[in-house]
């Protein structure tokens, strides 16, 4: 650390990087680099970014599985305050064609992945609304920057991180400027690292979804809770030490349609909560 990547550079993936495809349905769109590209961030200054075409071709690749693994990246040096932070634009195809990034890590040279970040249709996007035609950024308002906490990884010698595209068939994705550091060490700008990251996909759901958590204290005990619009407790809270970050699968088509909230609340007091729709 710190390890930075921008895409600036001609070799594609960058060296060290490995691109890997699975359910492969159309293998001429993956991941490629996109150079000189009008609303790539300009802090830091950048002359590239990666894309994932989602858009063109006439086959359908729903569900195909492109993804841009990093070297291995040392987190011996590092402390709590360790993230991977990066750059995202989106714009969704239609409301039905969801795309997905996710985020892995990899402690044993790629042998299993944990799940640590996944956001998808309106929340992937960077852009309000849907667009039929190919969308490339125009601006930098088009992007956002993202971060998802590593500090459960803290004194790890060698580990993976994998972004991964989940194609619907949608619109294109664009990622840039991967730094994982210490917050606290980089000129990166300061994030709030106070409070637990609550992320939920799909939203809305039919009751079936993932709670994606970060930002939570690696010895921390965390307690997910689910109420109704009165604050009425609708399941018993799922309680997690010491495993709280990364993504939980959560099932609840029992309940009738409407909306409710996700809590998750470490014993520190520290509470943050989400709204969630169910349609089923």
């Amino acid at each position: 650390m710190p390890f930075v990547e921008r895409f600036d550079g001609v070799t594609f993936p960058p060296t060290g990087w490995v691109e890997t495809n699975t359910n492969v349905l159309d293998a001429a769109y993956s991941w490629t680099r996109l150079a000189n590209t009008t609303g790539i961030p300009v802090v830091p200054t950048t002359t590239a970014c990666a894309k994932m075409d989602n858009f063109a071709g006439s086959i359908d690749i729903v569900g195909q599985k492109d993804a841009l693994r990093t070297p291995a990246i040392s987190l011996s040096g590092a402390n709590s305050s360790v993230r991977v932070v990066f750059d995202r634009s989106h714009r969704m195809y239609s409301a039905t064609d969801i795309d997905t990034l996710n985020i892995y890590i990899s402690t044993d040279c790629g042998g299993t992945w944990t799940r640590l970040y996944t956001k998808g249709g309106t929340q992937l996007a960077t852009v309000a609304g849907t667009l039929t035609t190919a969308y490339t950024p125009t601006s930098n308002a088009q992007w956002a920057r993202d971060s998802v906490s590593l500090s459960a990884y803290v004194g790890q010698p060698s580990v993976y991180l994998k972004f991964e595209s989940r194609s619907g068939w949608g619109n294109n994705l664009y990622l840039d400027n991967i730094n994982v550091s210490n917050l606290t060490a980089t000129g990166i700008e300061t994030l709030e690292q106070s409070l637990p990251v609550l992320d939920i996909f799909p939203n809305p759901n039919a009751g079936i979804f993932s709670v994606n958590i970060s930002n939570v204290n690696k010895d921390a005990n965390v307690a997910i809770s689910v109420l109704n619009a009165i604050g009425q407790v609708m399941s018993s809270p799922l309680n997690f030490k010491g495993s709280a970050n990364g993504a939980h699968s959560i099932n609840l088509s029992h309940l009738s349609n409407g909306v409710y909230f996700i809590t998750i609340q470490t014993d520190s007091d520290k509470l943050v909560t989400k709204k969630i729709v169910i349609n089923k």
